[in-house]
């Protein structure tokens, strides 16, 4: 199925919406917010870099088996070109820097107050596949950044 345009936002909500995705997104927002509130915990005995490393083997202990199980895993290693191994690299070099952005802001904010901020993450996403990827941007959409924005701030101030 053909992704989903950002100036396309209005058919969301059209018959052939991909369902999995949507229920996807749902699921990993309510499962991170738990997770933001149990690093919260963690982090009072323990350093972000610790958590993170700690982490990252957990990751390795259960993504191997996953990884072997999978059909597709082999013929995507096999069928990686130089470019898209670049691309690879890049973005799990910007997942370390993020995770553990976020893992210091939780410890120092508390959960609930770095989630406000992380929460403007949409609007660089938009603005980097604008500047990056050619993508366009409509007025629907910078209304909704800036009312996020405002609310993350509105809710920042008041916690």
């Amino acid at each position: 199925m053909e992704r989903l345009r950002l100036h396309e936002i209005g058919k969301y909500f059209d018959k052939t919406m991909n369902y999995i995705g949507f229920i996807s997104a749902l699921i990993a927002s309510v499962v991170w917010g738990l997770v933001y509130n149990i690093d919260q915990k963690i982090l009072l005995k323990s350093s972000p870099i610790t958590m993170f490393f700690v982490g990252s083997i957990i990751n390795i202990i259960i993504l191997v088996p996953l990884f072997f199980i999978s059909k597709e895993s082999a013929k995507d290693i096999i069928s990686i070109d130089r470019n898209q191994f670049c691309l690879l690299f890049v973005s799990q070099a910007l997942v370390i820097v993020a995770g553990l952005a976020i893992l210091y802001a939780i410890k120092y904010l508390g959960a609930p107050i770095a989630s406000v901020f992380e929460i403007s993450y949409p609007l660089f996403v938009a603005a980097f596949y604008f500047s990056f990827f050619g993508g366009t941007l409509n007025k629907n959409f910078w209304i909704g950044s800036t009312l996020i924005f405002i609310g993350g701030l509105i809710v920042a101030n008041n916690s």
